[in-house]
């Protein structure tokens, strides 16, 4: 029979047999689990009760490195048993052994037992040298001649004691193991520690032991409940990685090749462990065996526990471990496995210095990005670096490197895209024999640094990267208009597509010729994304911008869905993107999308989570609450952030929020001086159009309100010129009514234009 792991059933078990033998009958019980789940504690009970009941107990434990020393387990029992008087003690040193003196051991173990009721007791069988498992055997087959029953324990991780496990008689039991549960694990942490753990505590030790008994006795043992949790992690950190050095010190040569070769592969290339690792013959058991170790941390495909892999792989040399790795990786490709895959298990092997290891690197890189996995993707774009990159390859791989750094670093991911735009072309010889590679596409490469850091909200950077690039390498002359720099002779090589977003935004920030400025805009917003072509960001996100400001919601928040659908697939949508996006769908009135956005984009980087952080950000956040009509939360947020940064992203929208908000709250001169300054930061880039923030007829609303009645009607007739040199509805409109708001002042040609 086979009892469960219900901690009463193995006691239970263990119990019958005693009555059995001590009955006078002949029983064999094999103790069965994995190291550390308590088969020595059950084999010491076991035997105690059957001492209570006046049987004899002859106890050994197999020691681990003794299979050179014939007979070494049972010459401890036989030892204990005492041997029939003129008979010598079985060998404990190396040297030959008469198998004729096998059979007089037996005999001298059945003699006893026909005396006394007898138990035999071996602990740890896995490690018993093969005579004494072979004494035992021929002991077993004898034990109807006498009333003697054997107890043994086994992790069943070897295969020289496996006979132990094979189907026998009825009455042979196989007691098994198991770790603790949650109610085991808090019963033992109260009877350690004196007092009950909370629910979370209990929660975390079985977590973190993983429920082995050996494992959370070491951490009550080294843990006075004090309640830290970072200290009770360094303490269980400790435990594990002891208990799996004891684990793997008592494992078979094939064991730990095979848990070497599935250390160094991990969940990745795990169809690919068996192939690494030094060649050993591995029998057809090898897998219940691997899981008999209790530590892999799953079995389908096999894959070790992270704090096991750490123990296997610190036992391999240095250069041993690192062939190991390249081995895997080479074998990985020839295999065609995912890249992502591959790159990870780069990551510890040596350089390689082969042309396509880059190559595979930077898309591994990408892959990992894709998938939102920043840090791995990191840690991959770096090794790279580490090869011989072709000049090609540099830019892109120094972008997606950024790309993967933004999350965390947006500082780094920033001072990186810099460096890339403002470098001149490589002078390195080119190693890619492709002939659609080489130093040509440099302009491009810096074109795109520029794009990025722009997308990142960074327009200081961004201007200043420009500045200094080298002249061969600067972007096409829409971009440079685009951050307000004269683009004559700086436009080499024809612009990627859909670059003429820039234009258009461009030709909206001057407020003219708004039918090509949409016909742009229209090119730009219908291109479709590919991660991997040459199709800058942010002139899809100014077609949007433009699209909306010419009156065509619609399909401007179409346009900003397709660039964060692709930008998403690409893995990381850009804080500006979300920003952008998260205005337009609030200026076409759509709450619920500009939230969506807006939640978006507070999940990216640590420094745009909070207000106060990311000057856009703040502004549609603080719009959407003045819609909430929360006004209080609405103008601490627009108050929480400094706008003294005048590079960045949004900071004139802030400001221009900031007056709303001082309006609404009763604040008119405050107010006017915020939409001032709005206009000043505007005028300063030479963005004229009405269309970008109505801040001249809000203000004039305010002066007419302080008596300043000639200001405000100079305001409002300004605006309105620039409106009607645009040409859209809706800031007509608003300036229209706000001149009729404001009160008549004298009877001028510009006065009755403006009235009719």
């Amino acid at each position: 029979m086979t009892a469960g792991p219900d901690r009463r059933r193995p006691h239970a078990a263990l119990l019958e047999t005693v009555r059995r033998v001590a009955g006078g009958t002949p029983t064999f019980t094999v103790v069965l689990g994995e190291p550390g789940t308590g088969r020595s504690t059950l084999l010491r009970w076991a035997a105690d009760r059957a001492g209570e009941r006046g049987v004899r107990v002859l106890a050994a434990r197999a020691v681990e490195g003794r299979h050179d020393r014939p007979l070494s387990t049972t010459s401890r029992l036989i030892a204990a048993c005492g041997p029939r008087p003129g008979e010598p003690l079985p060998p404990t040193a190396p040297g030959r052994v008469d198998h004729a003196a096998l059979h007089r051991y037996c005999r001298t173990v059945l003699e006893s037992a026909r005396r006394r009721p007898l138990l035999l007791v071996v602990d740890d069988l896995q490690w018993a040298d093969p005579l004494s498992q072979e004494w035992l055997q021929m002991l077993l087959r004898r034990r109807h001649h006498a009333s003697f029953g054997v107890l043994v324990s086994d992790t069943g991780t070897h295969g020289g004691s496996s006979w132990a496990l094979a189907p026998g008689p009825p009455e042979d039991t196989v007691v098994r193991t198991a770790r603790l549960t949650l109610a085991e694990v808090r019963d033992t942490v109260t009877d350690r520690l004196g007092h009950v753990p909370d629910r979370a505590t209990a929660v975390r030790l079985r977590r973190a032991t993983g429920g082995v008994p050996a494992v959370l006795s070491t951490v009550l043992d080294r843990w006075d409940g004090d309640g830290d949790p970072a200290r009770l992690a360094r303490v269980v950190d400790r435990a594990r990685q002891d208990h799996a050095n004891a684990v793997v010190d008592g494992l078979p040569d094939d064991l730990r090749h095979a848990l070497t070769g599935i250390a160094v592969c991990g969940r990745p290339l795990a169809a690919l462990a068996g192939r690494i690792g030094p060649a050993t013959g591995h029998g057809g058991d090898l897998g219940p065996r691997l899981a008999a170790t209790g530590l892999l941390a799953g079995t389908h495909p096999a894959v070790l526990d992270p704090v096991a892999a750490d123990v296997v792989l610190s036992r391999v040399p240095l250069a041993e471990r690192r062939a190991l790795f390249t081995r895997a990786a080479r074998a990985a490709r020839r295999a065609a496995l995912p890249e992502s895959d591959i790159a990870r298990v780069l990551l510890a092997a040596p350089v390689q210095g082969e042309p396509w290891v880059a190559g595979l690197l930077h898309r591994g890189a990408r892959e990992l990005l894709a998938t939102g996995r920043h840090a791995e993707a990191a840690a991959v774009a770096e090794r790279a670096f580490d090869e011989n990159v072709p000049a090609a390859l540099r830019g892109p791989l120094t972008t997606t490197l950024a790309a993967a750094r933004a999350h965390h670093d947006p500082a780094a991911a920033r001072r990186l895209l810099s460096r890339l735009a403002a470098s001149g072309p490589d002078p390195e010889p080119h190693d890619d024999p492709a002939p659609d590679r080489g130093d040509a596409p440099r302009p491009r490469t810096t074109r795109s640094a520029i794009d990025l850091l722009l997308a990142e909200g960074d327009t200081g950077a961004a201007r200043r990267a420009l500045a200094g690039a080298a002249a061969p390498c600067r972007p096409s002359a829409t971009q440079v208009r685009q951050l307000g720099f004269d683009g004559a002779g700086v436009d080499h090589g024809p612009p990627p597509e859909g670059a003429g977003g820039a234009e258009a935004y461009s030709l909206l920030l001057l407020g003219r010729d708004r039918r090509r400025a949409l016909a742009l805009a229209r090119e730009a917003a219908a291109v479709v994304g590919d991660p991997d072509a040459d199709r800058p960001i942010v002139p899809r996100v100014t077609a949007a911008m433009t699209l909306q400001a010419s009156g065509h919601h619609d399909e401007a928040r179409a346009g900003m869905r397709r660039l964060v659908l692709d930008l998403a697939g690409a893995g990381r949508v850009p804080t500006l993107v979300l920003g952008v996006s998260a205005l337009l769908e609030l200026r076409a009135g759509a709450w619920e999308g500009a939230r969506r956005d807006l939640r978006a984009a507070r999940r990216g980087p640590a420094a745009v989570r909070k207000p106060g952080c990311d000057p856009l950000l703040d502004a549609v956040e603080a719009l959407l609450h003045v819609v909430d009509g929360d006004l209080a939360t609405a103008t601490s947020v627009a108050l929480a952030g400094s706008t003294s940064d005048t590079d960045r992203a949004g900071v004139a929208l802030l400001t221009y929020v900031r007056g709303i908000v001082h309006m609404l709250s009763g604040s008119p001169q405050d107010a006017v001086d915020e939409l001032m300054a709005c206009g000043r930061l505007l005028l300063d880039r030479g963005r004229v159009n009405p269309a970008i923030a109505p801040w001249r007829s809000t203000a004039a609303r305010l002066l007419a309100g302080l008596g300043s009645h000639a200001t405000a009607r100079r305001l409002a007739l300004d605006e309105h010129r620039l409106a009607l040199r645009w040409g859209a509805p809706a800031p007509i409109a608003l300036v229209t009514a706000t001149l009729r708001e404001l009160p008549p002042v004298g009877s001028t040609p510009e006065v009755s234009r403006a009235r009719s």
